[in-house]
C-alpha cells in the first residue's frame, strides 16, 4: 500500500516551446542537495542543444545542471513498447525510483511516449508512476505540449491526481515564464444531495464535524447551487429526480471537472451491467441500499 503520508509532489507543466519547459522544471528543482533524474523520449543530440540555449541565458544554470542524471528512452522503444506492454516501463521506473539518491523524477513531454496507445493504457502509467512516487516519497514533474492529441488525453487523466498545474509561455522577448493554472486544494469540498432526513443527518454526523472537510446539503440545483457543485470535489447523489442527475454530470464534463459523483440507490440490487453503465456515464461508484459502511467512510 502506498505511504499516505508520503511528502511526494506532482507537478504538471504545460507549454507549446520545448525550451520553456526544460528552464521551468530546472527552476522548480532548486534544491541543490537533491538529484533530479531526466527522462526523455527525445535523443540526447536534441536535449543537448536546448540546454546549451538554456546555459547562456539562464542565470543559476550551472549549480542546478550538476544535480541533474539523464535517461533517453532507445530508439527500439516503439518494438519494445508492442512486445512487452506498459508493465515493462512500468517495472524500469520502478527500478530507478528505488534510487535513494534521486528525489525528483522530470518526465520530459510525456505525450511523446506512447503514440497509439489507448486512454486505459495512458490512465494507468500515470497511476503507476503516481504510486510508486508515493511510496518511495519521490517528487515527479509531469511536462507536454498541450497542443498534441496524446497532450490533452494525459493531461485529462492527471487533472485529478496532480498536485500543481503550471502552464509555461514565452514572451515576445523569448522569457519563459509560469502561470499557476491550478493549486490542490488543502480541503474539501464535500456535497450530499438528497431527501432523506436519517441519511442527511447521518452525513452531517459524520462528514460535518471534520474541519478538513466543507459539507454541504442541498435538494435542488440552481443558479446558486450550480456554483456550489463547481468547487464540488465529492458529492453525493440520493435522489428520485434522475434529471438532476443528468445535469450534474454534463456540469462536471462542460467543465471538465475532476469532481467525483457517487450514487447512493435505493436499490437492493443492481445488476452489474446496469452498474458498468453509470459508471460509463460519469458516475465515479454506485452503492447498492446495503453497502459497506466502512468501505463508504474511508
Amino acid at each position: 500500500m502506498v505511504d499516505t503520508k508520503s511528502s511526494n509532489q506532482i507537478v504538471l507543466l504545460k507549454a507549446k516551446n520545448s525550451d520553456c519547459l526544460i528552464e521551468n522544471a530546472m527552476r522548480l528543482h532548486y534544491n541543490f542537495d537533491d538529484k533530479m533524474l531526466f527522462f526523455s523520449h527525445k535523443d540526447s543530440s536534441f536535449i543537448k542543444d536546448s540546454f546549451e540555449m538554456l546555459k547562456q541565458n539562464m542565470n543559476g544554470f550551472d549549480e542546478i545542471y550538476k544535480t541533474i542524471r539523464f535517461m533517453f528512452l532507445k530508439a527500439s522503444w516503439s518494438v519494445l513498447d508492442k512486445e512487452y506492454g506498459k508493465t515493462f516501463f512500468i517495472n524500469e521506473v520502478q527500478k530507478l525510483m528505488k534510487n535513494e539518491e534521486i528525489e525528483t523524477f522530470y518526465f520530459h513531454r510525456v505525450d511523446t511516449y506512447f503514440e497509439g496507445s489507448s486512454v486505459r493504457d495512458i490512465e494507468r502509467i500515470a497511476l503507476d508512476i503516481i504510486e510508486l512516487a508515493g511510496y518511495y516519497h519521490k517528487k515527479i514533474y509531469f511536462s507536454l505540449s498541450e497542443d498534441t492529441r496524446l497532450g490533452k488525453l494525459i493531461q485529462e487523466s492527471l487533472y485529478s491526481k496532480v498536485d500543481l498545474e503550471l502552464l509555461i509561455v514565452k514572451d515576445s522577448d523569448g522569457n519563459c515564464y509560469r502561470k499557476v493554472e491550478r493549486n490542490k486544494k488543502e480541503n474539501i469540498d464535500f456535497v450530499l444531495f438528497s431527501d432523506k432526513f436519517e441519511l442527511i443527518d447521518f452525513h452531517k454526523y459524520i462528514f460535518g464535524e471534520k474541519t478538513f472537510i466543507n459539507f454541504q446539503h442541498l435538494k435542488k440545483l440552481d443558479k446558486n447551487s450550480q456554483e456550489i457543485v463547481k468547487k464540488a470535489d465529492i458529492i453525493v447523489y440520493n435522489l428520485q429526480d434522475n434529471s438532476i442527475k443528468n445535469r450534474l454530470l454534463e456540469t462536471i464534463k462542460e467543465y471538465r471537472l475532476s469532481t467525483k459523483l457517487l450514487l447512493l440507490s435505493d436499490d437492493e440490487i443492481i445488476r452489474k451491467r446496469d452498474k458498468i453503465d453509470k459508471i460509463k456515464k460519469g458516475i465515479s461508484h454506485v452503492y447498492e441500499k446495503h453497502y459497506n459502511l466502512l468501505l463508504y467512510i474511508y
